[in-house]
């Protein structure tokens, strides 16, 4: 891999002298890879690629096929609005999910000719998709009608506790959709048939045995969050269901759930995911091995020593299985034997995703990036100890100025090492001090990795915080991998206070920045979305002359509104065990917990970003506390959306607002876009009548003093 580093530098060092500043628009004309399959041989791989459009303000999806044998061999456009391609296990045929009449169906190619050989007609549409070993038919899981809610009924509809929440009240598309139940069904694309499986419970997936003789399903008795998940055994033969590993609940949440079967190879095992509840989200599961012959079932791992972090399992060899894991923000793969011994396979650098191996498993295509390399399709062959670039995709970016970044490690709470990513200017100099802007993620589990939009989910922004475009205009971006990140072992993942080592972490982090020259200590902005949303905030009432300006999305500065608002089962299962406790029996620590009733005395010009169909309900409350204490101040609602923005074109709108409210802010820079001038009056007025509220607030103050 030093190779591979080696020449990347010089290639940047000879492009340097033509490479021009990036602008928001450039951003999206970076091609994310969302699906990777290779072909059983490892000679052909199909992949699709997205990107946003701002012409037509929706994302695009491509999908492509092209042979491994050679670097920068050409691809081949199969088909448009194209999603999950899996090749049959002959290598003879493609699948794929794409839109047909308005819903997603499978569509079947040749492999050879690419042409299309058959399509489904599923009523509801297809969620997911797996050949049968023969490859003659396909499983597919299908979404059922959704029930009722308040805007899908023209009656009055009863609301269930347990599982409403605000976001099915405001008709949130994801909530609505997740609260369909979902069913296995059977495709032959030889005679366009298809046929129930499994109707009965909610499944989540299926997988076939080696034989095509048995399904191993994970399913739940409700499509609803909150319900635990077992394991199954579909037989084909006799159509019955079978009920193998028992996810459980307690006291109306999950204490134990099993996910993620695979077949060994010769069918006589299952590997099975077994997660309790204990520690909620630091639970991250252990491996275990359900023998089909004695019924029993047996851990092999222990998640003190191996803690999974969005593992994919493939059981190649009865010997071992082979798994992709993300261990210190670094997604590689690794072996495990049956006695729970753990050994790496690779060790690459950057951000690695989407491992795909050939049927032999000698082979391996995945998608490599780190944040000065756009994401590429590369191959490495056992003993998988180097790269070969694939793809081009994204050679576009090379003409744009790329801000370096380095991994930083500096005592956090109680000692423990914490850890993060500083993305540094161009012609960054040591002995110079420079304005920091401190991004928070969201949550709070999911690590940023070292990959060229660190914040992304599924190949889409979680919010478009423009850190690149920010790096260029000359602060610092600092991402910290606070305590309660995933993948870097169950002790850092867990903490005695949500708030309280997090939030350490983070204010420790800057200091250290500040310590070591780096940053300005006078010159340092926050943002943060979701979950990040509220610990943002709850840094900055903590720290109220620390940033000079602050920007949130998505946050719930109330814990108590939340609570209300929020389905049963989270509350129970979620909000209790963290803040702890209800605003019934615990009410001044779910206050402690809540920026909101902490802003008197702050003056740190702050935004607020929502969308409509999400936490916008929850950001009244916070702009009114903010507008109340003279705090300068401005919230945008973005219409139609839910928790992530889905619109290239309010993408961009974000990007580019928050790239005018730190300049304004902190340095008091315009842009000169004369479109820009209202902006610029609507904060200037906003200054003035946000100190006047502070004056009148004290002088209220000081007379009800005077009158006590």
């Amino acid at each position: 891999m030093r190779t591979l580093s080696l020449v990347l530098a010089v290639c940047i060092a000879a492009a340097a002298q033509t490479r021009r500043l990036t602008t928001p628009e450039d951003l999206f004309a970076v091609k994310q890879i969302t699906s990777l399959a290779l072909a059983p041989d490892g000679q052909r791989i199909a992949y699709i690629t997205r990107e946003e459009s701002l012409g037509d303000d929706k994302s695009k999806t491509v999908l492509w096929v092209m042979p491994t044998a050679s670097a920068r061999a050409s691809a081949q456009k199969v088909l448009d609005d194209c999603d999950s391609p899996q090749w049959s296990p002959d290598g003879k045929l493609l699948g794929c999910i794409a839109p047909r009449s308005g819903k997603p169906q499978i569509i079947v190619f040749n492999a050879e000719t690419l042409t299309m050989n058959a399509e489904s007609a599923a009523p509801s549409g297809v969620v997911s998709f797996q050949w049968s070993p023969a490859g003659r038919v396909i499983s597919f899981l299908s979404r059922e009608a959704a029930p009722a809610t308040p805007g899908s009924s023209e009656r009055g509809v009863v609301v269930d506790k347990r599982t409403f929440s605000v976001y099915k009240l405001l008709g949130n598309e994801l909530f609505l959709d997740l609260a369909r139940p979902v069913h296995l069904y059977q495709f032959d694309p030889a005679t366009r048939s298809i046929e129930p499986l499994i109707t009965s419970f909610d499944v989540e997936a299926a997988n076939w045995s080696p034989d095509g003789k048995n399904l191993a399903v994970t399913g739940k008795d409700s499509s609803e969050f909150g319900y635990p998940s077992s394991i199954y055994l579909f037989s084909m033969t006799t159509k019955r269901t079978t009920r193998i590993l028992e996810g459980k609940e307690q006291n109306d949440f999950p204490v134990q759930d099993y996910s993620r079967p695979t077949w060994s190879p010769d069918g006589a095992e299952i590997a099975a995911v077994s997660v309790t509840s204990e520690d909620r989200w630091a639970n991250s599961g252990n491996v275990g091995i359900y023998s089909i012959a004695s019924s029993k079932f047996r851990q092999i791992t222990d998640e003190n020593h191996l803690q999974l972090y969005s593992a994919r399992f493939f059981w190649l060899e009865k010997a071992a299985l082979t798994f992709e894991n993300t261990v210190h923000a670094s997604t590689q793969l690794f072996r495990l034997s049956p006695d729970g011994k753990t050994t790496p396979l690779t060790h690459f650098d950057g951000d690695n995703s989407l491992f795909a191996l050939s049927r032999s498993g000698d082979q391996v295509a995945l998608v490599h990036q780190t944040f000065q390399h756009p994401p590429e399709i590369y191959t490495t062959r056992a003993p998988f100890s180097a790269l070969a670039k694939l793809t081009a995709i994204n050679e576009s970016s090379d003409h744009t100025v790329l801000p370096a970044a380095e991994r930083v490690q500096w005592p956090g709470a109680g000692g423990v090492q914490a850890e993060g990513w500083l993305i540094k200017p161009a012609g960054y100099q040591p002995s110079k001090r420079y304005p920091l802007l401190v991004m928070i993620h969201g949550g709070p589990g999911v690590a940023v990795k070292d990959s060229y939009e660190p914040y992304m989910l599924f190949g889409q922004w979680a919010w478009p915080y423009p850190f690149r475009i920010f790096a260029e205009r000359g602060y610092l971006v600092f991402i910290p991998n606070y305590r309660g990140t995933g993948s870097y072992g169950k002790q850092f993942e867990m903490f005695k206070d949500m708030a309280g080592e997090p939030a350490d972490d983070i204010v420790t982090g800057i200091q250290y920045l500040i310590r070591r020259g780096d940053a300005d200590a006078n010159l340092v902005g926050i943002m943060g979305q979701s979950h990040g949303g509220w610990l943002g905030p709850y840094v900055l009432t903590h720290h109220k002359t620390m940033f000079k300006a602050a920007s949130f999305a998505e946050g719930a500065l109330n814990t108590i509104t939340q609570y209300g608002m929020m389905p049963g089962w989270l509350n129970l299962y979620t909000h209790e065990f963290y803040n702890p406790g209800n605003p019934y029996d615990n009410l001044q620590r779910l206050i402690e917990m809540s920026p909101i009733f902490d802003i008197k005395g702050l003056d740190t010009p702050t935004m607020l970003e929502f969308g409509q169909r999400s936490l916008a309900v929850l950001g009244l409350e916070t702009v009114t506390a903010l507008w109340r204490e003279g705090v300068p101040h401005e919230m945008v609602v973005y219409p139609k959306e839910g928790h992530n923005l889905m619109s290239p074109v309010n993408q961009l709108e974000s990007m580019n607002r928050n790239l005018d409210w730190f300049d304004f802010w902190m340095f008091g820079k315009k842009n000169p876009d004369q479109n820009k001038a209202i902006e610029y009056a609507r904060w200037n007025q906003m200054a003035k009548e946000m100190k006047a509220m502070r004056e009148n607030n004290a002088k209220s103050s000081s007379a009800r003093s005077q009158n006590r």
